[in-house]
């Protein structure tokens, strides 16, 4: 897509291509938005249904695709702490015996990541 045929060209007209497609590549791709779903959440599939994401959006799926440090970094630096982030209905909340303990920033981080249900839905202000 970016990267072109480099036959019967000298060294330096290769290099100057490579960069030049190169900060191409770094330009689309850095315009690319992400939207973070659960497949099997109808929430998630009337909101996208909605939306109607074009080309410039990448679609990731939390429970095929885990959400990774760094994103959910960025989640937390967006809505201001990992407790927000949090979802205190997930079924595991209980299971797991959350509920019965005082629970750190750095607690929520870890369990977001353990588990993808403890990812708060969107809609949801609890």
């Amino acid at each position: 897509m970016f990267f072109k045929e480099t036959k019967n060209k000298l060294p330096s007209e290769i290099i100057l291509s490579t960069v030049v497609n190169f900060v191409d590549y770094v330009k689309y791709y850095s315009a690319m938005k992400k939207i973070y779903h659960l497949s099997s959440c109808t929430t998630c599939q009337r909101i996208l249904k909605e939306l109607k994401p074009g080309k410039n959006y990448i679609l990731q799926d939390i429970k095929t695709e885990s959400i990774t440090d760094k994103q959910l970094d960025e989640m937390k630096e967006m809505s201001g702490s990992y407790e927000s982030l949090f979802s205190r209905i997930a079924l595991k909340f209980r299971a797991w015996k959350l509920n019965e303990k005082k629970l750190t920033e750095k607690d929520y981080r870890k369990y977001i990541l353990e588990e993808y249900t403890f990812l708060k839905p969107p809609g949801n202000n609890y």
